[in-house]
């Protein structure tokens, strides 16, 4: 292998090891301000307090869930941390190996990633998943930041899958 080729191997690798890199970044900025929410929410709230930010509008109300997004599996909390665990690493290994792939891939698994682990401390901490951020506004059901993350990174990670030039590879059995 020539001094071109070989520049170009690690110039590549340089490029994928900083992408795989920026993906656990996402992860653990994401598991970091999930937490500091949550503790916050945890030493300030008791279960059912409501604080209005923007009264109607936005409020802070701290909430137990022992299911999972809009109440479905309520109380399966041990099925619910073993899916959860395993998603977790499932996505730890996707990180390293879509990173290739290009920035989107790494932002929008590590937004994944992040909430994902965000939920299962709580799962293993608490029993359930502390929520708090209520839009009242639209009536939507409480969340949390790592359920931001998870939905933010979903979308991103489908539009990607759907319109981004590994995602028409892929669908076309090119990859």
């Amino acid at each position: 292998m020539g001094l071109r080729e070989r520049r170009f191997v690690s110039s590549r690798w340089g490029t994928v090891l900083s992408r795989t890199v920026g993906g656990y970044s996402v992860a653990a900025t994401v598991f970091l301000l999930d937490r500091a929410a949550k503790v916050w929410v945890l030493q300030s709230l008791i279960v059912g307090e409501s604080v209005p930010i923007f009264d109607g509008i936005l409020h802070i109300t701290s909430v137990r869930n022992t299911g999972a997004s809009f109440g479905m599996f309520r109380g399966a909390t041990e099925f619910l941390t073993l899916l959860s665990a395993v998603a977790v690493v499932l996505l730890a290994f996707l990180v390293y190996r879509l990173s290739a792939w290009g920035w989107g891939y790494s932002l929008s698994l590590g937004l994944v990633l992040g909430g994902a682990a965000g939920n299962l401390w709580d799962r293993v901490a608490y029993g359930a998943v502390v929520d708090f951020i209520d839009v009242r506004a639209i009536h939507y059901p409480v969340f949390n930041v790592a359920d931001a993350a998870l939905t933010v990174g979903g979308v991103l990670l489908a539009a990607l899958f759907l319109f981004g030039k590994k995602g028409r590879e892929l669908w076309k059995g090119e990859w």
